[in-house]
């Protein structure tokens, strides 16, 4: 009797590992090529997305589909997006709303974050405080390339939730699946040591990256799509700066930390986010 054939997809942990490990192997390559062979300025900004772009885009639309056959064992193009939630943009109303009714939540609780951390000082809340907190224009040209800048990010819930969370669920029931999704997530931002960023940051970055990877994870099997996610995540990158910006410039790095857990991207918005997304499926349905 023939033994069966081994495929990646029944194991999700070797997978996972394989991977991460893919990733950072060809982000290294591919940065090497750009700024050492082609001796592209590293300083530039819309250059400094590019390694990481290309990367993600090699690994999400050559490697993963064609040679590891993951999520689901098929390298056909139109299954493998099929799996990975990027073909499902219906009910497409009731997805962008969903993602911007849960970026909102994250928006509030960045900016009360903010508030609190001005009151803290002893310092008075006025409107033009407030002002300068949704001056989202910031980010647009002529004042900046943010847009731009923030759009790469989102690749990482092609590979976190698309990729990864569906190969778990394959295997695991959803709950553990999004956990065991969450906690790699949280882990590669450990990559961050690389550049000038202090220990603690980059620690405290791990564990709310984790803990809104809860919520990413549970979005995404709620509603099995990546539009809603994808959206989060790039509103989310897009607009921090602006809502955070008199807190990073006068924040100590340990300060930063414990408000990025809280309030920014860790406690307080996941977990209200994952309640209104429980109340929003339950009253508009939307996962099909």
């Amino acid at each position: 009797m023939k033994s069966a054939k081994y495929q990646l997809k029944d194991h999700p942990w070797i997978a996972l590992i394989l991977i991460i490990i893919t990733l950072v192997l060809t982000l290294a390559a591919t940065s090497i090529v750009l700024f050492e062979i082609l001796n592209l300025n590293p300083e530039d900004s819309i250059n400094q997305i590019l390694p990481a772009t290309i990367a993600n885009l090699l690994l999400l639309f050559v490697i993963i589909p064609l040679f590891y056959k993951l999520p689901s064992g098929n390298s056909k193009l139109k299954h493998y997006l099929e799996d990975i939630g990027l073909l499902k943009l219906k009910p497409f109303l009731k997805l962008i709303l969903i993602g911007v009714t849960c970026y909102l939540i994250f928006l509030i609780s960045q900016a009360s974050g903010t508030i609190i951390f001005r009151v803290s000082q002893g310092n008075t809340v006025n409107m033009e405080f407030i002002s300068e907190l949704f001056k989202f224009s910031n980010e647009f040209p002529p004042k900046s390339n943010g847009w731009l800048i923030a759009l790469p990010s989102t690749l990482e819930e092609f590979v976190f939730r698309g990729v990864i969370l569906t190969m778990f669920m394959n295997k695991y029931s959803s709950t553990k699946a999004i956990v065991f999704s969450a906690i790699p997530f949280g882990i590669m931002h450990l990559l961050n040591l690389a550049g000038d960023n202090e220990l603690i940051w980059v620690l405290s970055q791990v564990i709310w990256s984790t803990i809104i990877g809860l919520f990413y994870g549970y979005l995404f099997v709620k509603t099995r799509s990546l539009l809603p996610v994808v959206l989060v995540h790039y509103l989310g990158n897009l607009f921090i700066g602006t809502i955070t910006g008199y807190f990073q410039s006068n924040a100590s790095a340990e300060i930063q930390s414990i408000y990025g857990i809280i309030f920014f991207f860790g406690l307080v918005p996941t977990t209200f986010s994952i309640i209104w997304i429980r109340f929003f499926i339950k009253k508009w349905s939307i996962l099909g």
